[in-house]
């Protein structure tokens, strides 16, 4: 394989992919959800490998809330909940800039990290309100926090574009886009 430092595939270095994945499983994933082996694999397009934010404890360590274009949004319809939103966390609830990622199909997903992880019910409760106080349009409610979703970055299995993290001053230049056609830069 390749050696530390020297580029692997896709021009990333092993320890690139190592640091990666050590920030995703920190960030978002159960303890033991995942093998790093799998999971690289998972992002260098090799296989698809949706994962559970929702450990067989009950616990979650993150949420991944997903806002998808629906018949008579336009075409930035998706953005605009997803702002609304984003902007209630941070100004209304003081929490932290939530992560935002393409899905590589037709939306967007923000991404909530808890700094331990916290029964699922709870997390379901705060979904739920957080739906009702500034999102009651957005389906927010009806999320499963139990459900398997694409870790970005991903190549989406059924249409062939990436899921990928972006910089959140940019979704809006996304709103006409699935995903990418390319992969990302993994080390960004």
């Amino acid at each position: 394989g390749p050696q530390r430092g020297a580029p692997g595939r896709n021009g990333l270095s092993v320890d690139a992919m190592e640091r990666l994945i050590a920030e995703l499983k920190r960030l978002y994933l159960p303890r033991g959800a995942v093998a790093p082996d799998a999971l690289a694999r998972h992002l260098l397009g090799q296989e698809s490998l949706p994962v559970r934010l929702a450990a067989d404890d009950g616990h979650v360590r993150a949420l991944a809330l997903p806002f998808e274009r629906r018949k008579g949004d336009g075409e930035d319809g998706h953005w605009e909940r997803l702002c609304a939103v984003a902007n209630a966390l941070q100004s209304g609830l003081d929490l932290p800039a939530p992560a935002v990622s393409i899905t590589g199909e037709a939306g967007y997903r923000l991404w909530l990290s808890f700094g331990v992880p916290v029964p699922r019910d709870e997390a379901q409760r705060f979904v739920t309100g957080l739906a009702a106080a500034y999102a009651p349009d957005a389906g927010l409610e009806s999320v499963d926090l139990a459900a398997p979703v694409a870790l970005p970055p991903c190549l989406h299995p059924r249409t062939g574009l990436w899921a990928a993290f972006i910089h959140p001053g940019m979704g809006g230049s996304f709103t006409g886009d699935a995903g990418l056609e390319l992969p990302p830069p993994l080390a960004g």
